[in-house]
């Protein structure tokens, strides 16, 4: 469960592109499974970069620049001595 709740909308959108992507991988069309794929992707990224980190850009350099701020504070919690583990909670 995330605790952000724009966060979990998103993961649920990206749950629900994943479920579309794979009735239309199992129908034959594999063109339109890949597009809904690559939205479950990019969603769930989104969503685990908005709950770590607190920033919610939806654009592709924001997205990598979310990736780097949270390598960056994994890294420096793990230099802390602080355990990083899994950032986000079990399902």
């Amino acid at each position: 469960m995330l605790n952000n709740p724009v966060a979990a909308a998103i993961m649920q959108d990206a749950r629900e592109a994943q479920a579309a992507s794979e009735r239309l991988l199992a129908a034959g069309d594999w063109r339109d499974a890949a597009e809904k794929g690559w939205l479950a992707a990019r969603n769930a990224t989104t969503a685990a970069v908005l709950e770590v980190t607190g920033v919610n850009k939806s654009g592709s350099t924001g997205i990598e620049a979310g990736l780097r701020r949270l390598s960056r504070q994994r890294v420096g919690a793990a230099a802390r001595g602080i355990p990083t583990g899994n950032p986000l909670p079990a399902q």
